[in-house]
């Protein structure tokens, strides 16, 4: 029995055949692109989409990248660095590495890098001139590896390819298939690292190296595959996940079970053609496949049905794609391309044959003969009022500004039209107008708001309608104010939108309060409780977008095209049962989710987009269906069935504008280094800072609807959004470095996880560049250097000058000083020497005299400006031996020499130490009683030289008192001399002598002495 199912099995379904392929034809619906597009020519041969999602497609007239906005066309000769070897392509092939492999007409290849653009005459080279002419229309290639691969060629020849190594090697079949026969190869596939040939009567499972694994002859009805060696046959197969493989043939496909290893063949309707490569499938593992002017699918359970309706005979499908996002593209041979969504769920586009209201009605079963009998009939939306109460009715009136009456309100439940007699209440004094408005309280209570702002209750029991006194507004009564809508809260509690703004109105106290009319909205179009939250409202506008209302504080939230709305006119808004709120625009329908805000726009699905809809024209069916009408049609939809759009689309710079001019590689100024979506850094000068860069969001379903964001980081603070612009402009970008962003959202409004960035570096002008100013500050510098240099130089020579002249001034006081101090000292000596003759002491005066005469002649050696240390010990010395002749024994004198002190090589200014042991002699030894002492020290502490003149003399202060009664006002000149000597000696020879007398006392604290120390750093 199983062995008869399978013998009749494609009888079975040969006779079924017409059945299946009657079913629901879901392609019907599609968008096409052609000449008028951009596309290059209208018979497409190939489509690929590439590694960053543009997609290529192959014509007679060249090929052409398409972005969603517009196509960029390759073509023969145009350029001499990205130029095709022909226009008219037959195939396409994209490999791993992001190559696109493109055959021509005539036989020849081309490899194009998808990335950088950048074309490749392939067979142009003699290493791979063996492809030329030789493959089958270039549709059966497989790659093997990063650089092998494997093309089937015409007569069941296998050519590899080793694309690095140029080298091209020609295979047999009865060399390929090792001697199996009768065979001919007809198609091929690469799965699971193994490669599979289909042949004319076998299956053959291969390894890279050519190892045959398995060969599975062909076991169905007919013997073999139709035609096997017609040129144009291709049989190549796809397989699925289960090892299935799904193998065209002509009329028919070959369907082998790898698992159960049995074949089913599955027959398509005889139209003498053939299905024509390639194979597309979904995620889903669903087959599309083009034969003659229509297209099929094949299910995962391998039931065949029709995907597109018939088209005209003469039209094929001749190239097929099913890209990232779930579009299947369909090339023709002369009507361009064909898109169908096979994801998205659109709204359907539905067409008018009455009035919005009317054809709603008719979707609750009310026949037009009964819309007949209403007021309904014949008016216009735009006066359709409606609400749905508590208990399920749906409550219309009538709008406008004509009295009635009696009131006009029907209803709807339970499938009937119920058409009550109103009255009105004795009390009501105003009849009213036209209801505007309908709400339904809390507790069931059905009021209106009539076209004069008046309130009105409609007892829905007794079917009476009271009428209130208007609402006592302050809006400008000349001009129009059209109520759209209102939400009762706590039965007495009016919140009313009109086109003027918002009103709180308190039915118990008639109180009043207006929100909005002082700001800028526009106008206010509906009004729409919060499902969830009831201190929310959310308002329309007419062109300020969808505002969230806080009944308590009056906070506001304001949502727009810049949040995320496909347009800011909301003409209506209505809550399903799920707490979304469904609105109308001018760009279609959007949902936004009340507690987080998400925003998902839709369209609607038709050859005649409704994008642009009315106010009034919204409805909430009983089955939770909505219904929105717009200026060309109308849609029915329940909100459950649409399907969100998950899908992030890639981003792709697709021009850069510079000064107003398009940047081209041909373009020898310009900086562009690739392709332009390929490049990642831009390098401009200050004066070409005028950019414009264009981009595209790589998703296909519905490209209008995808919304645009960029930020140029370090000149923009955040995203600018574009809406559906896809071109950011900057003028006059200061030099600097900055990165540029591009986001896009998909068709549902939310934003994509990738982003395209681009460095930008505007380079300043010289003047301004680093360098520039470094060597502007370094001459300024050096320049200032140089005048300081030179003042500084200047004003050193002017008081070298000085020092010199000061220098000469002080020596020559010095020698004046000095000159001053020897006659002082001959005139004392002298005056000794007269004092012994006088005494006829001649012996003393002798020697006093020849001592006296060594001293003159050391202190005439000794005139230059210093002297050694050793010279003037030698010269006190001398004075000492002098005064110890002249005054006897009055005087003991002594020398302590530190023999550290090298008395040589230390210069000291002459008769610097005379002074003070004169000093010392005459106003402090002889004027006491008895013989004093004098003692002359030279000592060394670290670096200074210390020379003392100590006696035990009365001290200066008795001494200065006997000198002032002998000479009142005497002031010693050599003490003063000394000094002053020192000072000059200081000054010109920069040393730092300095003089300390010490006055000396006893254990009684009386005087005992004087001590005078002088301390100097020796000049070695």
């Amino acid at each position: 029995m199983k062995a008869l199912i399978k013998l009749f099995s494609p009888v079975i379904l040969l006779i079924f055949c017409p059945l299946i392929l009657s079913g629901q034809e879901l392609g019907d619906t599609f968008k096409s692109l052609n000449v008028s597009d951009g596309l290059p020519q209208s018979y497409v041969s190939g489509i690929i989409q590439d590694r960053k999602d543009f997609v290529w497609l192959a014509t007679r007239d060249g090929l052409s990248r398409y972005d969603g906005k517009k196509f960029k066309v390759f073509r023969e000769g145009e350029n001499s660095s990205y130029t095709l070897s022909s226009n008219i392509i037959t195939n396409l092939f994209l490999d791993r590495s992001g190559r696109l492999w493109v055959c021509y007409e005539q036989g020849d290849w081309d490899v194009v890098d998808t990335d950088t653009e950048k074309i490749t005459r392939l067979t142009a080279d003699k290493n791979f001139q063996l492809l030329r002419d030789k493959s089958k229309s270039g549709r059966s290639i497989i790659q093997i590896s990063d650089s092998v691969y494997w093309i089937l060629g015409r007569d069941g020849v296998v050519y590899t390819v080793n694309f690095l190594q140029k080298k091209v090697t020609a295979f047999r079949s009865d060399q390929l298939l090792k001697g199996l026969s009768p065979t001919f190869i007809t198609g091929i596939t690469w799965a699971n690292q193994n490669i599979i040939l289909i042949t004319s009567h076998a299956l053959v499972y291969m390894r890279p190296d050519g190892k045959i694994l398995k060969t599975v002859n062909l076991t169905f009805n007919k013997s073999g595959l139709f035609n096997p060696k017609r040129s144009w046959k291709d049989n190549s197969p796809l397989v699925r996940k289960n090892g299935q493989l799904i193998i065209p043939d002509e009329e028919q496909l070959i369907l082998y079970d790898s698992l159960k290893n049995d074949f089913t063949v599955i027959d398509l309707p005889k139209q003498q053609h053939y299905i024509v490569p390639p194979l597309v499938m979904d995620k889903s593992e669903n087959i599309f496949l083009g034969y003659a002017n229509m297209i099929f699918r094949l299910d995962s359970a391998n039931r065949l049905s029709r995907f597109t309706a018939e088209t005209t005979p003469d039209t094929k499908n001749i190239s097929m794609l099913l890209d990232k996002s779930d579009v299947l593209w369909a090339g023709t041979n002369g009507y361009g391309v064909r898109q169908y969504d096979l994801y998205l769920t659109q709204i359907p586009k539905l067409s008018y044959t009455a009035s919005f209201h009317e054809q709603i009605l008719e979707k609750l079963k009310i026949s037009a003969e009964e819309i007949k009998h209403t007021f309904l009939h014949g008016i216009s939306t735009y006066f359709f009022r409606w609400t749905t109460g508590n208990d399920g009715k749906i409550w219309m009136t009538k709008a406008g500004a004509d009295s009635v009456e009696k009131p006009n309100l029907i209803y709807f439940q339970n499938g009937k039209l119920q058409r009550p007699k109103w009255r009105y209440g004795t009390e009501s004094q105003h009849p009213h107008v036209g209801i505007n408005a309908l709400a339904v309280s809390k507790s069931g209570k059905l009021w209106g708001i009539d076209n004069a702002l008046r309130p009105v209750f409609f007892d829905t029991r007794t079917y009476t309608a009271h009428t209130f006194e208007a609402i006592r507004h302050r809006y400008d009564k000349n001009k129009l104010n059209e109520v759209n809508g209102f939400v009762i809260d706590d039965e007495h509690i009016f919140w009313i939108s009109s086109s003027l703004g918002l009103i709180r109105y308190d039915q118990n106290n008639k109180s009043v309060i207006h929100y909005f009319n002082n700001l800028p909205i526009r106008q206010l179009m509906a009004v729409c409780q919060d499902p969830l939250d009831r201190d929310v409202l959310w308002l329309g506008t007419y062109s300020d977008g969808l505002i969230r209302f806080n009944k308590k504080n009056n906070v506001c939230s304001y949502y727009t095209k810049k949040t995320g709305l496909p347009n800011n006119t909301v003409y209506s808004i209505l809550p399903d049962k799920n707490g979304l709120l469904w609105c109308s625009s001018n760009k279609g329908v959007f949902s936004i989710n009340p507690q987080t805000g998400k925003i998902r726009s839709y369209v609607t699905k038709g050859e005649i987009p409704v994008d642009e809809f009315n106010r009034f024209h919204y409805f909430s069916l009983p089955d939770n269906q909505m219904a929105f009408g717009g200026t060309e049609g109308y849609t029915v939809f329940n909100p459950e069935s649409l399907v969100d759009d998950t899908y992030e689309p890639h981003i792709a710079l697709t021009n850069v504008k510079i000064n107003n001019r398009n940047s081209s590689l041909n373009d020898p100024d310009s900086p562009l280094t690739g392709a332009i979506n390929d490049v990642e850094a831009i390098v401009l000068p200050y004066d070409k800072n005028f950019l414009a860069f264009e981009f595209s969001a790589l998703q296909f379903n519905i490209p209008e609807k995808l919304q645009y964001r960029y930020m140029l980081k370090g000149l923009d603070e955040g995203w600018v959004t574009a809406g559906t612009d896809n071109v950011a402009t900057y003028t006059t970008i200061p030099p600097g470095s900055y990165t540029l962003k591009i986001n896009a959202s998909n068709t549902a409004g939310v934003w994509s996880g990738y982003v395209k960035s681009l460095r930008i570096i505007i380079t300043p002008p010289f003047w301004k560049t680093l360098w520039f100013i470094t060597l502007c500050l370094l001459l300024a510098g050096g320049l200032v250097y140089y005048l300081i240099k030179r003042r500084i130089r200047n004003i050193r020579t002017k008081d070298l000058e000085k020092i010199a002249f000061e220098r000469e001034s002080m020596e020559l006081e010095a020698q004046a000083m000095r000159s001053q101090m020897n006659p002082h000292f001959i005139f004392n000596c002298l005056n000794s020497i007269k004092a012994l003759i006088q005494e006829d002491d001649k012996k003393n005066a002798v020697t006093y005299l020849t001592t006296f005469a060594k001293l003159i002649r050391n202190q005439l050696y000794n005139s230059q400006r210093e002297i050694t240390l050793h010279d003037e010990i030698t010269t006190c010395q001398l004075y000492l031996q002098l005064e110890t002749l002249r005054f006897a024994d009055r005087i003991t004198y002594g020398f302590l020499i530190d023999p550290g002190v090298d008395l040589h090589r230390i210069m000291v200014p002459p008769l610097i130490l005379q002074p003070f042991i004169e000093n010392a002699i005459i106003h402090g030894i002889l004027p006491r009683p008895g013989k004093g002492k004098i003692i002359v020290s030279v000592t060394k502490q670290q670096d200074d030289v210390i020379c003392s003149i100590d006696d035990d003399g009365i001290g200066r202060h008795k001494a200065n008192k006997d000198r002032e009664l002998r000479k009142p006002h005497h002031i010693s000149k050599g003490t003063l001399l000394v000094e002053t000597r020192l000072n000059m000696h200081n000054a010109l020879n920069r040393n730092n002598f300095s003089i300390n007398i010490i006055d000396k006392t006893d254990d009684s604290q009386n005087p005992s002495g004087t001590s005078v120390i002088l301390t100097f750093n020796p000049t070695l």
